[in-house]
């Protein structure tokens, strides 16, 4: 393991790739625990259940119907713009969720419409693009090292998964969050901070390095 790290880790290009997914999917995981809560306790409309459930509908429906029109501009533009304009409109997307409050359930649902559309691009160029920073490891060693990539990769990405559930849960829980219950302004505020200002922070962080 650690001779293929290091191997890994002499890769620029990949460790960029690396630090970039790494704030990514802190990013990307963080909405998904915390949309319940923000529906029930900042939106508050009648029927939760239903709203959420179109809620994810409408977020992944989005990025299916989007992905043969981003595929087409990736060829035509390439692939750095078009991931870079994506992680864009994600950020603005969880910047405008941060302003939303009771009774926002048409402006939340567009907003999230339009944060499905930036979803369509990391599913497949992020992809594409560790196929390019593997054939340019090849192009200095001489071997193909899929293996070792995919697993740092993936090692990465599911190393982000207990800390994105384990830490907003711990916020809550500090500031007096009860289940089922109206909640104090505080807990509130942090929903609508951990729903939207965190997910814009690590998406940014992940632009930046990515844009290195």
């Amino acid at each position: 393991i650690v001779p293929g790290l290091r191997r890994v880790m002499r890769n620029r290009p990949a460790m960029i790739l690396l630090a970039s997914y790494f704030m990514g999917a802190v990013a990307g995981a963080i909405p998904g625990l915390m949309t319940p809560y923000f529906v029930k306790y900042v939106l508050m409309p009648e029927n939760p259940d239903q709203i959420i459930a179109v809620y994810l509908a409408t977020y992944f429906a989005a990025a299916v119907v989007t992905m043969p029109l981003w595929l087409l501009a990736s060829r035509r533009f390439g692939k750095k713009p078009l991931l870079i304009i994506s992680r864009m409109m994600g950020i603005s997307a969880s910047l405008m969720l941060f302003t939303m409050g009771e009774g926002d359930v048409l402006p939340s649902l567009l907003v999230l419409l339009w944060g499905g559309c930036a979803l369509a691009p990391g599913i497949f160029l992020n992809q594409s693009i560790q196929g390019d920073v593997i054939d340019y490891d090849q192009l200095y060693s001489g071997r193909r090292r899929e293996a070792q990539y995919g697993s740092a990769w993936s090692f990465v990405t599911k190393f982000t998964a207990v800390p994105s559930a384990a830490v907003p849960l711990a916020v809550l829980g500090s500031l007096g969050y009860g289940a089922n219950q109206p909640q104090d302004e505080s807990v509130v505020f942090a929903i609508r901070a951990i729903y939207g200002l965190a997910p814009a922070s690590m998406g940014v962080l992940s632009l930046l390095a990515f844009m290195l």
